[in-house]
């Protein structure tokens, strides 16, 4: 029996049938010609052979009694894989696009959560001889830097799949935890929750001093970002989804980072943000003031091997008002400076883990009140305007059950006020940025897509002239920003 933490409960109690919180990627892969019948297979034999590895694929969740305290995740005695692996064939021509429009209707229907939080979907028939896989898992069980230590653990760095050690001979013998168990779990938990409360509250009044002293010195020339424009994505949503993929250069994208002096992310920022600006044009839309961007931070440790949520979010101004790139790279990476302070001067003040008598019950009864999104629809006022996480990959090939990953699509979450998602994450020399909408408020996901792609040129043009740097290896910034 596992307890869930309150950023991993926080994903169930929000969801609704218009605001699904589970994430996907999709992955497109070379599979060698031998391979091409035996794939599917092959993947299946491969996953069994290392399910013990990564608890969620294997736990399922438990409520505790009376919904008092969070849930947790316990040992799911039936598991079957195959109400998890299956398999698609695309319609000719197999387009990358036909590929795209089907991962979204398998993305959008809500997951049973009577059974492990996590889809994989074999998807063949892409043109072009690849296979695509499309990997669904509730938000609940993981988030970005998660999902790379749950590759890490699953694949292979080598088209030879490794010796895994099988599982021990009792994995499948735990068994379910009694009411009395439950309900007294939920009771240490609730009385853990209310002590550490009490222990927190000199570092919060620290906290508060030095968020003071930031606010308030005469030498700060940038503020914290509170408020963005009302636009056409902060609105009501519902439940259908259009997925695109923009495909950059990380060693060009480094390139521009260092000969502007800034860090990868305000490079990142900087390319949506103009994205978005020429797409909202297209459609008339003129702003008054700059696009706010809430940006996930990871708060793993060096080190830390949990496979769970853990992790905070910065809002950051993308400095949409400063017309010349050049000058908004550099205003971005100062708002970020600002943004990265004001986290830091909460330092561990704030709570990754909380609960109350009851919490469960009432934010439930929350979201199922806010679930019209008539909230978003009217609100004069927007606290951030889209989400843009980074999520730093893997440096070399990766291989699942033989096959060669060539280039994934990230999918995330959006919600009422919230209908773009922008998510980016690097492989080898790769920077795939993934764009999640809710259709209703973005109909042509195409233009948006197209926008950002020519974004991306316009910068690395501005930056760099006609001819591109070839960029050292630089790590990527303390606070790494994370998917959510």
């Amino acid at each position: 029996m596992i307890k869930l933490g309150a950023l991993d409960a926080m994903f169930l109690y929000n969801e609704t049938a218009t605001t699904p919180m589970h994430v996907a990627g999709l992955l497109y892969l070379e599979v060698p010609e031998a391979q091409t019948e035996s794939y599917f297979d092959d993947l299946r034999t491969m996953l069994l052979e290392r399910i013990h590895l990564v608890p969620y694929l294997t736990n399922r969740l438990e409520l505790t009694p009376m919904n008092i305290d969070h849930p947790v995740w316990v040992r799911h005695q039936q598991f079957d894989i195959d109400e998890h692996l299956h398999r698609v064939q695309l319609d000719a021509p197999g387009s990358v696009q036909q590929c795209e429009e089907l991962a979204a209707r398998l993305y959008e229907p809500l997951m049973d959560r009577s059974k492990p939080l996590w889809e994989i979907w074999v998807i063949e028939g892409l043109a072009d001889g690849q296979v695509a896989l499309l990997q669904k898992t509730h938000h609940a069980a993981i988030d970005g830097m998660s999902s790379i230590k749950a590759a890490e653990l699953l694949f292979d760095f080598t088209q030879q799949p490794r010796t895994v050690e099988p599982a021990p001979a009792d994995y499948w013998e735990q068994t379910k935890p009694t009411y009395g168990r439950l309900l007294q779990a939920a009771y240490a938990n609730l009385n853990r929750y209310w002590w550490e409360g009490v222990q927190r509250i000199p570092e919060l009044t620290r906290a508060s001093t030095r968020l003071s002293r930031q606010l308030i010195g005469n030498r700060r020339q940038e503020s914290v970002s509170v408020s963005g424009p009302k636009t056409r994505f902060n609105a009501s949503i519902d439940e259908k989804r259009a997925f695109r993929m923009v495909n950059m250069s990380l060693p060009t994208l480094k390139a521009v980072a260092r000969k502007s002096g800034v860090k990868i992310n305000d490079v990142m920022l900087a390319i949506c943000g103009e994205g978005v600006i020429r797409y909202l044009e297209r459609h008339g839309e003129k702003l008054d003031r700059s696009l706010i961007a809430s940006c996930p931070v990871s708060l793993h440790k060096p080190g830390d091997e949990t496979i769970r949520n853990q992790v905070s979010a910065i809002n950051i101004s993308m400095k949409t008002e400063v017309r010349d790139l050049s000058e908004r790279l550099q205003a971005i990476h100062r708002s970020a400076n600002v943004a990265k302070e004001t986290l830091a001067n909460l330092g561990d003040a704030m709570p990754t883990d909380f609960g109350g008598f009851g919490m469960p019950a009432a934010l439930q009864a929350m979201a199922r009140s806010m679930e019209s999104g008539i909230f978003a629809d009217f609100a004069r006022q927007v606290p951030m305007n889209l989400v843009l996480s980074n999520v730093p990959g893997f440096p070399v090939p990766l291989y699942v059950a033989g096959g060669k990953l060539v280039r994934q699509m990230p999918m995330s979450i959006v919600v009422h006020g919230s209908a773009i998602n922008l998510t980016v994450m690097s492989y080898v020399d790769r920077m795939d940025l993934g764009i999640t909408v809710a259709s209703k408020r973005v109909p042509d996901i195409d233009a948006l897509g197209q926008d950002l792609q020519a974004a991306y040129e316009q910068l690395v043009a501005t930056i760099l002239g006609s001819q591109e740097e070839t960029a050292e290896q630089v790590d990527y910034e303390e606070i790494a920003i994370a998917a959510a």
